[in-house]
């Protein structure tokens, strides 16, 4: 059973924890009691896994996955404030974070400049429905998760697993907007297609074709085919995919 909670939280690496600009002692101190009690705290909405299951002790995996428009190193992953969450995630579960029962993995994932968010996902034997929160707030637009690091499981002498390079893949995520041929210039309409937008749009021409250029060319009824464009326009807050009148590509036939 996976329980999963995604909140906004600045989650600072090693370097900017412990920088003698980034705060006072008396500020360091204070962020971590924050960071340790708001664990628990978010955590309670969800049952705890239970300590050991089926009669043997239970095995819980702990993900913890800074949001970020940055990436860190491994060391300042694991180093910074997450250690203040890890020892949240421990105190509600009622266990030693060096606990053979449990595993604390490390995870990154990107986001669009000047959002940032935090997530823990807890994992266990229990059966039962996965149960997944996400708070408001939280940036919409994310690349996928790129495993940084993962910590074997708890005792002394372990020492860290660090998984093998993985490829990281941002997805583009792009608003699409339409350029009816009947409407006025300049007007477009938004359209909800994702992250993959198809190549093109069909759509029918109205029984009544307002704008003169459209007349005569385009029949009431008919159907037209607006081919996607990759665009930039700045009203429209950047970069777009836009669907205009085109003709479509010729396909080889065999």
């Amino acid at each position: 059973m996976k329980r999963s909670i995604t909140w906004c939280e600045k989650i600072a690496g090693k370097n900017s924890t412990f920088s003698a600009s980034a705060a006072t002692t008396f500020g360091l101190i204070r962020r971590k009691r924050i960071l340790r009690a708001k664990a628990p705290e978010i955590l309670a909405r969800f049952p705890k896994p239970p300590h050991a299951f089926a009669g043997a002790p239970n095995q819980i995996t702990v993900t913890l996955t800074r949001i970020s428009p940055g990436y860190l190193d491994d060391d300042g992953l694991i180093a910074g404030d997450f250690v203040h969450v890890r020892d949240g995630v421990a105190d509600w579960l009622g266990l030693d974070d060096r606990d053979s029962r449990v595993r604390f993995e490390y995870r990154q994932q990107g986001c669009p400049l000047r959002q940032f968010a935090a997530r823990i996902e807890v994992d266990d034997l229990s059966t039962g429905d996965d149960l997944v929160h996400v708070e408001a707030g939280v940036p919409e637009r994310l690349s996928e998760v790129v495993a940084r690091a993962a910590w074997g499981r708890g005792g002394e002498g372990k020492a860290p697993r660090v998984p093998g390079a993985t490829t990281q893949r941002t997805l583009v995520f792009r608003p699409s907007h339409v350029a009816l041929p009947w409407d006025p210039p300049g007007v477009v309409s938004d359209v909800e297609l994702g992250v993959s937008p198809p190549p093109f749009l069909r759509y029918r021409a109205p029984a009544t074709v307002l704008v003169s250029a459209a007349a005569g060319r385009i029949r009431p009824g008919e159907l037209v085919t607006l081919l996607r464009h990759a665009e930039s326009h700045a009203a429209l807050g950047g970069d777009v995919w836009m669907y205009r009148e085109g003709a479509l590509p010729k396909t080889r036939r065999t």
